[in-house]
């Protein structure tokens, strides 16, 4: 909603059948879509990526995740729309 109290946009969930997140589309007042989300998972349900994609279907942005032990994440990859990588590991930082 705006300040004036008027709809602005939408946003639609998609879910798998395990009942995980599978997407997200963003829309605005006007119906067209916006941004699409979609996330993917590994066979244990962790999420493993997501990637943003703007209404024209162009990559806005993606991240990848890998785990260590258990439940913590020990390397992240975020990819921007203009193709550069940064890839976390522990507290260490690598630009590709």
């Amino acid at each position: 909603y705006d300040a004036n109290r008027k709809l602005t946009g939408t946003t639609k969930y998609k879910y798998g059948a395990n009942r995980k997140l599978r997407g997200k589309t963003k829309y605005a007042a006007n119906g067209n879509p916006i941004e699409k989300t979609e996330y993917e998972y590994d066979a244990n349900n962790k999420l493993i990526g997501k990637t943003k994609h703007d209404a024209g279907g162009k990559l806005v942005g993606a991240r990848g995740y890998e785990y260590g032990n258990g439940e913590i994440i020990r390397k992240k990859r975020y990819t921007s729309n203009d193709g550069v990588n940064l890839i976390l590991t522990g507290r260490a930082l690598v630009l590709q």
